[in-house]
C-alpha cells in the first residue's frame, strides 16, 4: 500500500490520514525524531560552526561531532527533511583497484574546520591509493544554498584516472512522497550530460506533473555545471551502483549520484564543483522532523504541543524557487572566496579563468623565495592546502613520519586574513604568510600543548609563548604542532601522544629527539621551518640527522617564557631550517628581550645592531681561521663513514681557503663531568612554574604531581616525575660548585678562541649515524651527541650539514663561537652552504 491510499482528503496543503495504524507507525517516529531534534538543537548553536540558510533551514554538515560522520555531507537536511543524507562522495581508482571504496563506503574523516565566515575545509585531507581528497564547503548567509568544493591531487609518479561519485539521497524512501524530478536545465524532466541542474521533489500525491507540487519534504535542486560537461560522464544510484551510469535504479529510487571521471597527470590536481539548493516544505509541519498528521479541525493528531503553521507555501512555490536560484548558479556559479588557483582547476564548469594563477613553490623552497611569491600575488591559503596535502600523503601515510602531534584547527582562518591584508595593500611582516611548525612544548592559545603526553592532550594554555608571538607578529602562520620525546626528556622523539617520529630519509631508522618531529617536518618538506627546543642534544642531532641547520643560541639571546622547562639554566629554544639563510631570517625575529625570562635582560646591549642576515656572505674562507677539536672526534673511530665525511668537510673548507689549527683542552673529560654532575633537581618545581602560569585558572592547572595520579604517563616518564617528586632539590653549595664548572668550561674555550685567534671551533654534530628504531642506549635513552661545549657553557654553536655518510645519511658539523657572535657563525656556515650545496629532499618523500 502506497502513502497516497492513506490520504484522504487535503485541506490548504494539510495531509489528514484516515489509518490509524498509520498514523500510531508515523506517530512514533515523530516522537523519535523530536527527541533527537532536541538533543541536535542542544548539542549544536546556529551560527558560523551549524550554518542555516536564508530560509531558515538549517544545514546539518557532518563534521565528526557528537559521533556524526566527518564526511561534510547532509545529515537530516534540517528540519524540513528534504535529504535523508547528502553530498557524499565515493572514489574508485579503475587503474589500481576496481573496487576501491565502490560499494557501501562514504569518504569521512576529512577533519573539516570552520574558518568563521560559514566556510569549512579539510585539515586532515584523505590520502587513498595515491590521491589526496579534500573538501571544502560555503554555506552563505544571504542564500539557500551549499557549496561543495572536491579536490582531488595525484601524488604518483604516473598518471591516473578517477571515477568520482556524487550524492546522496532525496528524502527518505516513502517519507513525504517517492522522489521525482520537477524539473531539469532543458526541460524534459529527463536527466542528461547536457543538463546542468536538475530539482527534485517528493511527489506525495503522485501529481502527473511533480513541478505543480506540493512537495511532501522541502524540494531540492542540485546544480552540477553550466552546460559544459567536463568531468561528468552520467548518473547513478549512489548508494547501490554507484559506478555505473544508470540512473534510477528501482532498488534505490532516493538514491542520485553524479558520476565524474578525472584524469590526473602526476601532481596534477582537479576539482569538482557542486551546489544544492534547499527549499521549504510545501506539506508538513516545518520544526516536526517527520511530517505530523494533522485532523478534519486542523489539529495534530497525537502531538498537540507541536506549534501548528499558519499556512504552508502554495503548492509548486518552493519547486520554483529553488528552480530559479538554479538558473542563476548556473548561469554564474558562486566562487566567492575561491583562490584563482582553484576556479582554474574546476573540471566540471566552464568558468572565467582570466585572473592569473600565482602558484608557490613549497618543496625545497627558502623562506624569501616563498615571501616574494606571495607577495606578488601568491596566496596563503593555497599554501596551506599544499602543506596539508603534504602532510596527508607522507606524514600520516606514506613513510608515515608521524612528525606532527596536531594540526592548526584556525589555519584557514588565519591565511585567508593574510591574503586580504595583502590585497588590501597593507604593510607585511616579513614572514608573511610562512607556514611554521613548533615543538609540542611550546605554547599556542589555539592549539593544545601536550608535550606529547596523553596526561596533556586536552590541555590549551592561555597565552601565546613569547616565541610564538613573536612569529605571530611577523606574519607566519603557525602550521601545527610537532612530535618530540615525551615531556622531551631524552634523546629520541617517543611519545604517548605521537608515537615514534621516524627519520626523515630513512623510515626505518630513529629521527633522534627531542626536536625529532620538527626537525622530520622540515627535511621532508612538511613546514617551511619549525622551533625546536634544547636542553642537551635536542636539536643537533635530529637536526644532523635531518640534514638541516639549527642553533644552540647565546644563552639569554631568546626568550623561553611559555615553553615547558627542563632546566633554567641550560634551555634554549630555536629554529630549524633548510638553510643558514632561513635559520639568519629567524634568528632576527625572534632575538630580542622578553620581559617574562630574565636571562634575555642583556640581549638589548649585547645583540648587533644590525640584522643578522645582513651578515651573510660577509666571510670569505681565505681569512677564516677553525679551530678542530678532536677531542670531540674520538667516537668516529666507531663510525668511520661520519668521520670520513667530517674530514672531507674541513677539506673543503681548506681548500675555500681557511686555515685549520687543532685545539685541545687540558682535563677535557674531567672538567665535563663537573659541570654536569649535580645540576639543580628541580624539574617538578619548574614544570609546576610553568604550568601555573600558563593556565587561566591557577586552580585547575595541571602538575607534576596530577601528572602522576593520571595514569596516562608511559613507565619511563612516571619514573622520572616519581624521582623528581620524591628528591630534595640540591644544596646550594652543590649547584654552585655546577656553575663553577660550567664557567671554568666557558673560559676554557673562550681561551682556545682568543689564543689562536679563531673564528669558530669545529667539531661533529653526531657521532654516528642514524640507528635502528630499536636501538638507544638503555633503550631509548639518549644519542652521542656533541652539545655540551654549548649547553655547559651558554657559548653559542651552529649546526650545518657536512655532507653524506656512505651517500646516504646526512651528516652535521658544529661550530662555536663567542657569546652572542651569531653573526660570525651564520656567515661561516653560509659561505660553506653555498660552495658544498649538500642538501637535498628524502626520496621518500619527493
Amino acid at each position: 500500500m502506497t502513502l497516497n491510499d492513506h490520504v484522504t482528503s487535503a485541506v490548504r496543503g494539510r495531509w489528514i490520514v484516515a489509518s490509524a495504524s498509520y498514523t500510531r507507525f508515523i506517530s512514533i517516529r515523530v516522537f523519535v525524531l523530536l527527541i533527537l531534534l532536541v538533543i541536535t538543537t542542544s548539542s549544536f548553536g546556529a551560527g558560523a560552526t551549524d550554518p542555516r540558510a536564508s530560509n531558515g533551514e538549517a544545514w546539518d554538515v557532518q563534521r565528526g561531532e557528537n559521533g556524526d560522520r566527518d564526511s561534510g555531507a547532509i545529515a537530516s537536511g534540517g528540519a524540513s527533511y528534504p535529504f535523508d543524507g547528502f553530498g557524499y562522495l565515493k572514489l574508485r581508482i579503475p587503474d589500481t583497484s576496481d573496487a576501491m571504496l565502490a560499494h557501501g563506503r562514504y569518504l569521512e574523516g576529512f577533519g573539516l574546520v570552520p574558518d568563521g565566515d560559514r566556510r569549512f575545509d579539510s585539515l586532515t585531507p584523505l590520502y587513498l591509493g595515491g590521491v589526496v581528497a579534500s573538501r571544502a564547503l560555503y554555506a552563505p548567509d544571504d542564500e539557500d544554498y551549499l557549496r561543495y568544493v572536491d579536490s582531488f591531487t595525484n601524488t604518483l609518479g604516473s598518471a591516473i584516472t578517477l571515477e568520482v561519485v556524487y550524492g546522496g539521497a532525496i528524502g527518505a524512501y516513502a517519507d513525504g512522497g517517492y522522489p521525482a524530478i520537477a524539473a531539469t536545465s532543458d526541460g524534459d524532466r529527463k536527466l542528461e550530460i547536457g543538463d546542468n541542474y536538475v530539482v527534485f521533489m517528493q511527489n506525495l500525491l503522485d501529481t502527473p506533473d511533480p513541478a505543480e507540487g506540493p512537495s511532501g519534504y522541502g524540494p531540492s535542486a542540485h546544480v552540477f555545471s553550466n552546460g559544459n560537461g567536463g568531468s561528468l560522464v552520467g548518473f547513478s544510484a549512489i548508494d547501490t551502483k554507484p559506478f555505473d551510469a544508470r540512473f534510477p535504479d528501482p532498488a534505490a529510487p532516493q538514491s542520485i549520484g553524479f558520476l565524474h571521471r578525472l584524469n590526473l597527470r602526476p601532481g596534477e590536481t582537479k576539482t569538482l564543483l557542486h551546489f544544492v539548493v534547499k527549499g521549504k516544505t510545501e506539506s508538513f509541519e516545518p520544526g516536526s522532523g517527520f511530517p505530523v498528521f494533522l485532523d478534519n479541525a486542523g489539529q495534530t493528531a497525537y502531538f498537540e504541543d507541536v506549534p501548528l503553521s499558519e499556512g504552508f507555501p502554495d503548492a509548486g512555490r518552493q519547486i520554483h524557487k529553488v528552480r530559479v536560484t538554479a538558473q542563476r548558479l548556473a548561469a554564474a556559479p558562486d566562487l566567492r572566496g575561491l583562490t584563482p588557483r582553484e576556479v582554474a582547476g574546476i573540471a566540471n564548469w566552464r568558468v572565467d579563468t582570466t585572473a592569473p594563477v600565482r602558484s608557490c613553490r613549497i618543496v625545497e623552497q627558502r623562506i624569501r623565495g616563498l615571501h616574494e611569491c606571495l607577495i606578488d600575488g601568491g596566496r596563503a591559503e593555497d599554501v596551506v592546502r599544499d602543506y596539508l596535502l603534504r602532510i596527508a600523503a607522507y606524514d600520516s601515510n606514506g613513510p608515515g613520519y608521524n612528525a606532527y602531534v596536531a594540526l592548526n584547527p584556525d589555519v584557514f582562518r588565519i591565511a585567508r586574513a593574510l591574503d586580504k591584508k595583502a590585497e588590501g595593500n597593507e604593510p607585511l611582516g616579513v614572514l608573511h604568510g610562512v607556514p611554521i611548525a613548533l615543538k609540542d612544548n611550546i605554547n599556542t592559545t589555539d592549539m593544545p600543548t601536550s608535550s606529547g603526553s596523553r596526561a596533556l592532550a586536552n590541555w590549551t594554555p592561555a597565552t601565546d609563548a613569547f616565541v610564538a608571538a613573536r612569529l605571530r607578529a611577523a606574519g607566519a602562520i603557525i602550521l601545527g604542532k610537532t612530535n618530540l620525546d615525551e615531556m622531551a626528556l631524552s634523546d629520541y622523539s617517543i611519545s604517548t601522544l605521537g608515537g615514534r617520529t621516524l627519520n626523515a630519509y630513512d623510515p626505518s631508522k630513529s629521527a633522534a629527539g627531542s626536536s625529532g618531529g620538527s626537525a622530520v617536518a622540515v627535511a621532508a618538506n612538511l613546514a617551511m621551518a619549525a622551533l625546536g627546543t634544547d636542553t642537551l642534544n635536542s636539536l643537533t642531532n635530529p637536526a644532523s640527522w635531518a640534514g638541516l641547520t639549527t642553533l644552540r643560541p647565546s644563552y639569554g639571546l631568546v626568550g623561553r617564557s611559555g615553553i615547558a622547562p627542563l632546566s633554567e639554566i641550560t634551555d634554549v629554544v630555536a629554529p630549524m631550517t633548510r638553510s643558514v639563510e632561513d635559520l639568519a631570517l629567524l634568528l632576527d625575529v625572534l632575538a630580542g628581550p622578553d620581559p617574562e625570562d630574565a636571562a634575555t635582560e642583556v640581549v638589548g646591549e649585547r645583540r648587533p645592531h644590525q640584522p643578522y642576515t645582513a651578515a651573510l656572505g660577509s666571510s670569505s674562507f681565505e681569512t677564516v681561521r677553525i679551530g678542530v677539536f678532536r677531542q670531540r672526534f674520538l667516537p668516529l673511530s666507531l663510525n668511520p663513514e661520519v668521520g670520513a665525511t667530517i674530514d672531507k668537510a674541513l677539506a673543503d673548507m681548506a681548500a675555500l681557503g681557511a686555515t685549520l689549527i687543532d685545539v685541545e683542552i687540558d682535563g677535557y673529560d674531567d672538567l665535563v663531568g663537573a659541570a654536569l654532575d649535580n645540576a639543580p633537581a628541580d624539574h617538578d618545581k619548574v614544570l609546576d612554574s610553568y604550568f601555573a602560569e600558563s593556565s587561566s585558572d591557577h586552580v585547575l592547572a595541571p602538575t607534576v604531581q596530577k601528572l602522576v595520579e593520571s595514569g596516562s604517563l608511559p613507565e619511563r616518564v612516571l619514573r622520572h616525575f616519581e624521582k623528581a617528586l620524591s628528591r630534595d632539590s640540591p644544596s646550594l653549595a652543590e649547584s654552585e660548585a655546577t656553575m663553577q664548572a660550567r664557567r671554568e668550561l666557558r673560559e676554557k674555550f673562550l681561551e682556545l678562541l682568543e689564543a689562536h685567534d679563531l673564528d669558530a671551533i669545529v667539531y661533529p654534530a653526531a657521532t654516528q649515524r642514524p640507528e635502528p628504531l630499536d636501538a638507544g642506549r638503555s633503550r631509548y635513552g639518549f644519542v652521542s651527541g656533541t652539545t655540551e661545549e654549548s649547553a655547559l657553557t651558554g657559548l653559542p654553536h651552529l649546526t650545518v650539514q657536512a655532507g653524506w655518510a656512505g651517500g646516504v645519511y646526512p651528516v652535521g658539523m658544529n661550530m662555536l663561537g663567542r657569546m652572542y657572535d651569531e653573526r660570525t657563525l651564520l656567515s661561516l656556515a653560509y659561505a660553506f652552504e653555498e660552495a658544498t650545496q649538500h642538501r637535498r629532499a628524502p626520496a621518500v618523500a619527493p
